[in-house]
């Protein structure tokens, strides 16, 4: 009976017969055909979907198979690097990328392997290819929507084991507070009137915020809904530290002057490269506080010091007007500027109400601050940074807000927001003798450096013709002087810049 039901089965199914191969199916088939001939039996009609039917009816429905959930083994390097990146979104929200080197600080205390060599670090590759985290810009990371899920459900885990650190411990339930409020229908209906009352987030014809800066406050009013958002220093956690340009010295014959008598008067001073201003301050979390995890925050003061004499010249060359633009579209609204005698290797009187001032200042600031609030980097862009905080400013007008030392380098940058030709007069710039009006004299004669070079190297009398250029807004020449600097400096393979 057996051997009749396998030769009753068609050539196509003949290998799904346990044993039975490609070959044995074809001897088969052939053999069957030669006695169906022999015994004058007809060859049946093809009858493969009713047996496939059959064969599936009697097997009864197919179950969906559940896709497979990865789950990182405990405290391996992706398991540490999923917190890692969890704590960040606590933190600084969903839209927030971290860059690698915090990352590794937030997730080392989760893993016994080692970040140093690469080991944990590798780790993030699987996280990648399983949709958990994503980058941008090839060292900035931030969790997925199903990494979010699959970090959370391992907090859980990791918290009925009592295995969380306290700060962590409380960073993650602050941010599932903040998501149950914005869950509920009540704050969501509170927030929607609070929104349409508020001017923060009324835009008008008139408005002079551009379409990316409406985008950031279309995030703000999704992501920073209440003070909590904000990054927040309370009263006690943190040291104030006065940060002091590292190009800024007294003089050439004693460079750490500045410093010395700083500390001396127990003033805490960190020297460090300053893209707006000479001294600022920040306020930094105290080494032994559960908030040593946020950043330098960039207090709303900054002073700018000038001898006299520069100062004249940066007014004449246009340098002023340049660093004042800077330091408008930082956001700062407290400015000094300390303005001292010509003479830099004397210890004059103007030199010491300097020092006087910035003590004076930073203790002012460690007596009178109280909470310090900042804004969260992941709304921080350069070109509507100073309407921004303008806006959150009107939002919470009992707090003052700053901003983080990272948010401080990119709102103050000086070209990284500049289009080609701002790079190019300010190229021009820097020769001596070329102030704002030549420049844009120049760029407007010779809009690019291709057009200005192959002129000069076409025109036997490019030299002649810089010098007769006549400066806009006025009836003067660019004059001989200025034109052969002109040329030498976009012509000639060397240049001298004592001329």
């Amino acid at each position: 009976m057996g051997d009749r039901m396998a030769y009753g089965r068609s050539q196509s199914q003949q290998p799904q017969l346990q044993g039975i191969g490609p070959g044995i199916a074809g001897r088969l088939a052939k053999k069957l055909a030669a006695w169906r001939k022999a015994n004058g039996i007809a060859e049946p009609a093809p009858q493969h979907a009713q047996n496939d039917t059959e064969v599936s009816s009697s097997q009864g429905p197919a179950r969906p198979r559940k896709p497979q959930v990865y789950v990182p083994r405990y405290r391996s390097g992706a398991f540490a690097l999923l917190l890692g990146l969890y704590k960040a979104y606590s933190l600084y929200g969903p839209d927030y990328f971290i860059p690698k080197s915090d990352l590794i600080q937030f997730s080392e205390q989760y893993t016994d392997t080692s970040f140093s060599q690469y080991t944990a670090w590798n780790a993030m590759k699987t996280l990648e290819t399983k949709s958990l985290a994503e980058r941008q810009g090839g060292v900035k990371y931030c969790l997925t929507d199903d990494g979010v899920e699959i970090a959370k459900k391992v907090v859980d885990v990791l918290r009925t084991r009592n295995e969380l650190p306290d700060d962590d411990a409380r960073v993650f339930m602050e941010c599932e507070r903040r998501e149950e409020r914005s869950a509920s229908p009540q704050s969501a209906e509170q927030l929607r009137g609070d929104v349409e009352d508020d001017s923060m987030f009324a835009f008008s014809q008139t408005s002079d915020y551009s379409s990316k800066g409406k985008r950031a406050f279309t995030q703000l009013q999704r992501s920073l809904d209440m003070r909590s958002d904000l990054v927040h220093y309370p009263e006690g956690s943190y040291d104030i530290i006065l940060v002091v340009d590292n190009r800024e010295v007294h003089s050439v014959s004693d460079r750490n002057l500045i410093q010395k008598e700083l500390e001396d008067q127990c003033v805490n001073v960190e020297i460090r490269p300053l893209t707006v201003g000479d001294y600022l301050w920040i306020a930094r979390a105290k080494p032994a506080s559960r908030f040593k995890h946020l950043p330098d925050i960039v207090l709303d003061y900054v002073v700018e010091r000038k001898r006299m004499d520069d100062l004249c010249a940066s007014i004449r060359d246009g340098r002023y007007r340049e660093q004042h633009s800077r330091i408008h579209h930082t956001g700062f609204t407290n400015v000094f500027y300390i303005v001292e005698g010509n003479d830099p290797d004397a210890r004059t009187v103007s030199f010491e109400a300097s020092l006087k001032m910035l003590r004076q200042t930073t203790k002012a600031l460690e007596s009178t601050l109280k909470d310090v609030y900042a804004i969260p980097d992941r709304l921080v862009g350069r070109k509507e940074f100073a309407a921004l905080k303008r806006n959150i400013q009107a939002r919470f007008p009992n707090i003052r807000l700053a901003m983080s030392f990272d948010a401080y380098d990119i709102v103050s940058n000086k070209t990284g927001s500049l289009s080609v030709g701002e790079l190019y007069l300010r190229m021009i710039m820097t020769l001596r003798g070329v102030g704002v009006e030549k420049a844009l004299t120049i760029g407007k004669e010779f809009q690019t450096p291709t057009e200005l070079i192959g002129m000069l190297q076409r025109d036997p009398n490019g030299t002649k013709r810089l010098q007769d250029m006549v400066i806009d807004g006025s009836l003067r020449r660019m004059g001989p002087v200025l034109g052969k600097r002109l040329a030498q400096f976009w012509s000639a393979q060397t240049f001298n810049t004592t001329e």
